[in-house]
């Protein structure tokens, strides 16, 4: 059937019209048999479907199931446009529980939702409490509020409960998450897994703050190196901000690690470790010089006779000249020489972490003959290992000298015992004298 208006012009209301009257119609137009086109128009001709009034468009509205093609034809370029630009026209595209696809083919395309210089709402997705949306891409970026406008971008900002997902788990992937001069803000708890890097774009003296909610700055960590304070703060404002290390048993002492301190929770104290651990002193933990005067009468010191040859008198002076105070023996006995011991034992400090050096001890005699005098120095460990034992006596008569030794082939350790013996001797009223012992060590 071939309908063909002609003549010079004018306009047809209808060049083809199907009326029912009454009744009703299965079919408005049917089309059967082998035909190549159903409906076509010639070239550059459009093909509108429309309805005068309010009613509904229906394309495959039948119950059984059925492909609709739109511009799927022929291999010319085709354009394809869904929705009114009236304003307030919407359009809805859905489907049962088969997919929606948008671009799925293999060609290269661009896809553009809401694209038009005018206000748009694009929404995404179902409220569905199991839906889900994926976006994804090969190699070319997913781009969302990548122009230059100022915006707002809510992802996962809903009331109930959300788990947003960014980044791959690939090993080499990478999250970008940037920001200009306003920050990036994050509420809420944030667990980062893997490591986690925080790097500014340029070194500041806040180039990462801890804030409490109030927004004062209790961590501040300072990276400007142009004036090379570089520094973690804790706290800077009114509050008092504590800096609390680990409290730890002594039994359960960690293995050190240089510049690691820790607090003993069983004897109360600070720990420090440089090579060993030691407790921390008010100069800020190990590795300085420490030293240790022992002066007459010496503390833990006693006087003992050894059960021969000693005759004599032992007594504890102040030399005021000097500024010194001693203990001073002498023997009237012409011979043999008598002695007498004065026997220290002294107790390593607890920071000792090595060394015990530097031994001297002041000494003071009438006579430089060992003849006449004599000042014997012996030290045992606390194993009773000697590690010294030699004469002392000073090699100018009646003039206090500092006699330096040294010892060797004893162990230490803090808190040991170690004893010191001084025997001293004399005869024909020669007096000998010994005052203050030092030694150091480092802690």
């Amino acid at each position: 059937m071939s309908i063909t208006r002609s003549g010079a012009g004018g306009t047809t209301t209808s060049l083809l019209a199907l009326t029912q009257s009454g009744g009703t119609a299965t079919d408005g137009i049917l089309f059967t048999g082998t035909i190549g086109t159903d409906i076509t128009t010639a070239t550059n001709r459009a093909l509108t479907i429309d309805t005068a009034g309010t009613g509904t468009i229906t394309l495959g509205g039948g119950t059984g199931i059925k492909t609709i093609n739109l511009a799927t034809g022929g291999t010319g370029a085709k354009t394809v446009t869904l929705g009114s630009t009236a304003s307030t026209s919407s359009t809805t595209i859905n489907s049962g529980t088969g997919n929606i696809d948008i671009g799925t083919t293999a060609q290269a395309r661009s896809i553009n939702l809401g694209t038009a210089a005018a206000v748009q709402t694009v929404v995404l997705g179902s409220t569905n409490s199991t839906s889900s949306i994926t976006i994804q891409s090969g190699t070319g970026a997913i781009n969302i509020g990548a122009t230059a406008q100022a915006r707002t971008t809510n992802v996962a900002t809903g009331a109930a409960v959300q788990t947003l997902v960014l980044g791959s788990t690939n090993t080499t992937s990478s999250t970008t998450i940037q920001s200009g001069s306003a920050g990036i803000t994050m509420t809420g708890d944030i667990t980062a897994t893997g490591n986690a890097v925080f790097r500014p774009a340029s070194d500041s003296a806040s180039a990462f703050v801890v804030q409490e909610a109030g927004g004062e700055a209790y961590l501040t960590v300072d990276t400007e190196s142009a004036t090379d304070a570089l520094s973690v703060k804790i706290g800077a404002g009114t509050d008092h901000v504590l800096f609390v290390l680990d409290s730890i048993p002594a039994a359960s002492e960690p293995t050190g690690i240089a510049g690691a301190m820790y607090y003993d929770s069983t004897n109360n104290k600070f720990r420090c470790y440089t090579t060993t651990w030691v407790d921390c002193d008010t100069t800020g933990g190990g590795g300085a010089t420490r030293r240790v005067t022992l002066s007459p009468e010496y503390g833990g010191g006693t006087l003992r006779g050894d059960g021969s040859n000693n005759s004599g008198t032992m007594l504890a002076d102040y030399d005021a000249t000097a500024r010194r105070v001693y203990y001073n023996w002498v023997s009237s006995t012409s011979t043999p020489l008598q002695d007498y011991d004065i026997v220290i034992s002294t107790t390593i400090p607890s920071d000792y972490a090595s060394g015990l050096t530097g031994w001297n001890i002041w000494t003071w005699a009438d006579s430089t003959s060992t003849s006449n005098n004599d000042i014997n120095v012996q030290v045992l460990d606390a194993s009773g290992t000697s590690c010294h034992n030699a004469s002392l006596l000073p090699g100018s008569a009646t003039t206090w000298v500092e006699a330096g030794f040294s010892l060797s082939g004893c162990s230490f350790a803090a808190n040991d015992t170690i004893t010191i013996i001084i025997k001293v001797s004399s005869l024909n009223n020669n007096d000998v004298r010994v005052g203050p012992i030092r030694f150091q060590y480092t802690n």
